[in-house]
This record gives structure tokens, C-alpha cells and sequence, in this order.
């Protein structure tokens, strides 16, 4: 019984905590291991006609985003600052996509991740939610998707986007090269 009550009373203390605004944890911690990969391998998407990456890059703050060219039309967003090692990922799905609690699940070749996310309305993109996780380079999902140049969102209900570069596109390879 004193167990059940000093661990209810951690939880709390951890839970009033997460509470303050503005708080950011630096990174997101892995709801499952890596070793929860599926047991089948994901094979690249096919590349989607007028779907890409892009690479901006502002002071030393670099963005790397899948969507359609000079359009609002952005499925997924990763930020860093130079040789950080360090990234901003953001999904945009639909409100009603975004789970609860809201997970941002992403693989590439067979290695797979699922984060907690922060989860708010997408400004000025009615309907829509950003889910937002920071996380390292390092993680095993984001360094296939650097090896192999594509990655997927799967959502909670297991669709899987498909996220590919036109042939010959390096934006990937450049984003994480100034990443670190």
C-alpha cells in the first residue's frame, strides 16, 4: 500500500510539472523501443507528381518540408539549427487524426519510432493539428530515413504516407548534412 501511494504521489509531482506553460522537454523520449520495429521491411514510396522536398535555410537555422512547391499543401516539417545534431519534427494531420494521447509514429526501411507529441491547431489551416516531437539525429527512424532519403507517417488509424523526393533531389542529404 505505501508503494501504490509514494508511486501516485511521483506521478503527480511529474504530471504537475509538465504543466507549466511554455515547458519543452529537449527531446522526445521513444514510447517503444527500436527493437519493436515491424517485421516487415517498408519499401520507398513511389514518388507522388508535384509532391518533394525542400530545403530552406534562414541565419543557421535550416527546414526540410514534404509538401507541393509554393502552396500551403505541407505534410511534414524538420527543423535544426547547424550542427546541432538536434530537430523539430512536425506532422500536419487532420484534428481527427491526431490520436489521443496524440503519437507521431514515422519509419523508413524497417526501422520505426513512436513519439508522444505536443499537439495544437494549425494556426491558420482550419481542420488541421500540428504534432510536434524534438529528438535527435540519432534516432533510428530519423537515420534510416537519412540513408534511404524517404520516410513514412503512419497514422493512428495505420494509414502510411508515403513521403519520397523526385529523382535526383538531394534536399535530404543536404538538410542533414548541415544538421550534423
Amino acid at each position: 500500500m505505501k508503494r501504490v501511494i509514494v508511486f501516485a504521489l511521483g506521478a503527480a509531482v511529474m504530471l504537475a510539472g509538465c504543466s507549466h506553460a511554455g515547458y519543452k522537454p529537449p527531446a522526445a523520449k521513444l514510447l517503444r523501443p527500436a527493437s519493436a520495429a515491424p517485421s516487415t521491411v517498408l519499401t520507398a514510396p513511389a514518388p507522388v507528381s508535384g509532391l518533394s522536398w525542400f530545403l530552406t535555410k534562414d541565419g543557421d537555422q535550416a527546414k526540410l518540408a514534404y509538401g507541393r512547391s509554393a502552396s500551403d499543401e505541407v505534410k511534414l516539417v524538420l527543423a535544426c539549427h547547424k550542427a546541432s545534431g538536434e530537430l523539430s519534427v512536425t506532422r500536419f494531420v487532420a484534428a481527427a487524426q491526431a490520436g489521443d494521447p496524440p503519437i507521431l509514429t514515422l519509419a523508413s526501411g524497417s526501422a520505426r519510432g513512436h513519439w508522444l507529441a505536443d499537439s495544437k491547431p494549425a494556426g491558420d489551416q482550419a481542420g488541421t493539428t500540428e504534432l510536434t516531437v524534438n529528438m535527435t539525429t540519432t534516432e533510428p527512424a530519423i537515420d534510416a530515413f537519412l540513408r534511404h532519403g524517404w520516410i513514412d507517417a503512419i497514422l493512428t488509424d495505420g494509414k502510411v504516407e508515403g513521403m519520397s523526393p523526385q529523382p535526383g533531389d538531394t534536399a535530404v542529404r543536404r538538410f542533414f548534412d548541415y544538421c550534423g
